[in-house]
């Protein structure tokens, strides 16, 4: 094989997260990412669901994410520093106008909703520890902002592969 077709490593790497948006709501994020690792360059592709985290409102808000990123990577054996940036596509259901508040006999706001669709611009950065050639645990620090739902994640980040030679 050629040297240019040689991959250094690959993982796939679910996650779990809180997040929090820029309209001031918060909730849960779980999803998966797929990297490449090739001459400490990092190629990825992410998929994450997002569900709003909200007691007596009605929708909740919920949403999906696709990425494609690229970036760099350094390590020094076991602790490995990433970060990328790309491009997002966030789709999903969002509240706009109140229709009810508090109605007599539930404790339920009621709000209008609607549909979005949005490309945005994606960015992480990286801190993992890897204990073994094929396993890392870390921390992600992820975002994307975009015009209809920017958010912020923090992600507890488990990658299995080939990670380090």
């Amino acid at each position: 094989m050629s040297q240019l077709g040689k991959l250094d490593g690959f993982s796939i790497n679910p996650k779990f997260g809180l997040y929090k948006s820029f309209e001031n709501k918060e909730g849960f994020t779980v999803g998966a990412e797929l990297n490449v690792l090739k001459q400490k360059f990092i190629y990825g592709a992410e998929y994450y669901v997002f569900e709003e985290f909200v007691l007596f409102e009605s929708p909740t808000e919920h949403f999906n994410q696709v990425g494609l990123m690229v970036g760099k990577y350094n390590d020094n054996g076991i602790f490995r520093l990433q970060y990328q940036v790309g491009l997002g596509l966030v789709w999903g259901v969002k509240r706009t106008e109140l229709i009810i508040k508090d109605p007599p006999g539930f404790f339920n706001t009621q709000s209008e909703s609607k549909d979005f669709i949005a490309f945005g611009f994606a960015t992480k950065l990286g801190f993992k520890i890897i204990p073994f050639s094929f396993l890392s645990i870390g921390i992600d620090l992820q975002a994307n902002i975009n015009l209809e739902n920017t958010v912020f994640i923090p992600f507890i980040s488990v990658e299995i592969g080939k990670l380090r030679r």
